[in-house]
């Protein structure tokens, strides 16, 4: 794409990676997992759509960009568990599909968000 100039790449590609041993910064905290309860409390405080939006990740595991451009095509509706079928996923290179089942109220809070175009 020619973004850089040739001779920054090669430089870029010469260089040696940084090995663990060798940084004196210290690590990140790692991050804990919140509680379902404190995220069922928090939902009185959100707005209408960003609360369905965290039902539908608690309960299918939805990543966020994946909850952010759902569309109806991409939902299999005729069986009794509708099934959210995406092409656009981390492992979709390698030719995989991901199949999401939206089981309990999830089918009730996409319906919400459904329009008759």
């Amino acid at each position: 794409m020619e973004l850089i100039r040739p001779g920054n790449l090669v430089a870029i590609r010469a260089m040696q990676p940084l090995l663990f041993s060798a940084i004196t910064a210290p690590e990140s905290k790692k991050l804990s997992a919140i509680s379902v309860e404190v995220i069922r409390q928090t939902l009185q405080f959100l707005s209408p759509t960003v609360a369905d939006m965290v039902r539908l990740q608690l309960i299918t595991g939805m990543r966020l960009a994946k909850v952010c451009t759902i569309s109806a095509p991409e939902i299999d509706q005729r069986g009794e568990i509708w099934v959210c079928k995406t092409t656009v996923h981390k492992m979709a290179h390698l030719g995989r599909e991901r199949s999401i089942p939206l089981v309990q109220n999830t089918v009730g809070v996409i319906r919400r968000y459904f329009r008759n175009d």
